[in-house]
């Protein structure tokens, strides 16, 4: 298996934009915003490759490196660095580069190295499961802490590496992102975001104005407080007239529901924090959508920051 930049440069370039269109991503950067709200506006994946830059760059690296990093002297002085156990470090120190490369290419050796040796090996229970067996706490900890220069090296010199070298639990999430995990923008509820941020805005702007001390507040009374407003704002009465905004199809092409028509709505329910509704589509039938495919031109965000504050 070979390895390259394609899909890391990918990733790289789609979080970069992301981050610059879409504010809830940058709060989550600092803290502001939970990761479940990206969840529920389709950016778990944007969160997760954040947290993989993180978890990283706390340990000193990026995920493209200096070119230097082909060096095997380099990469040696990044995996002994990270590596605790003493009889490994000098295992690393003695490691020739052509042994070094041959290890990555071993599954068996790459294995035991980045994971410990087996004490007892995995076997079947009577119970018909596979028990997972014990290792021996030894291991080179720098393929795991130093992955990324590795990673990099192995990119630069063009080394064949063993198909198991992503099978490993210690690092095959953090290796998808150089293989097969690509950021797509598909799914992501650009709509949703847009308003909730504006919404949030003008609360915060006329908190502002207006000059709250919110120390001199009651914070769980606040928060109770604009819970329930937020929760019966939150919903759809049945009848009420919305008018599509996004055109959607089935699975052959037929309209369901056609931008610019009016629909009744016919009951609703919240799922992951969005809000789906249920109405009669253009083929006869009744289903529920993402409310964020219609417009209740009678409620506007001006009236759901009143509704808040009232």
């Amino acid at each position: 298996m070979k390895i390259t930049y394609e899909t890391i440069r990918h990733n790289l370039d789609a979080y970069h934009k992301a981050r610059t269109e879409y504010v809830v991503l940058r709060q989550f950067e600092e803290g502001s915003v939970d990761y479940s709200a990206l969840t529920g506006l389709g950016l778990a994946k944007f969160g997760a490759f954040y947290n993989f830059l993180k978890k990283h760059k706390e340990r000193g690296f990026d995920p493209v490196s200096d070119p230097s990093i082909a060096i095997f002297a380099k990469l040696k002085e990044a995996l002994i660095e990270k590596t605790s156990t003493a009889r490994f470090k000098t295992f690393l120190k003695n490691r020739s580069k052509k042994k070094f490369d041959a290890m990555l290419a071993d599954k068996d050796e790459f294995d035991r190295l980045l994971n410990g040796a087996w004490k007892s090996r995995p076997v079947m229970r009577r119970n018909g499961r596979m028990g997972s067996g014990t290792r021996k706490q030894e291991r080179i900890e720098g393929l795991e802490q130093a992955l990324l220069p590795l990673i990099n090296y192995i990119i630069l010199n063009e080394i064949e590496v063993t198909d198991r070298f992503s099978w490993q639990d210690r690092i095959s999430s953090d290796l998808d992102w150089f293989i097969s995990a690509r950021l797509s923008f598909s799914g992501i509820r650009t709509k949703e975001i847009e308003m909730t941020s504006s919404l949030i805005k003008a609360f915060s702007d006329l908190v502002e104005k207006e000059k709250f001390d919110f120390r001199k507040l009651n914070l769980s009374y606040v928060m109770s407080g604009i819970e329930k407003k937020i929760k019966k704002a939150f919903t759809v009465a049945e009848g009420t007239m919305l008018k599509c905004v996004e055109e959607v199809k089935d699975g052959h092409g037929a309209i369901l529901l056609n931008h610019g028509s009016v629909y009744q709505a016919r009951g609703c329910y919240e799922s992951r924090g969005s809000l789906l509704v249920s109405v009669m589509q253009d083929n006869g039938s009744s289903a529920y959508h993402e409310f964020s495919k219609f417009e209740d031109i009678s409620t506007k965000r001006d009236d759901l920051l009143s509704m808040l504050l009232d």
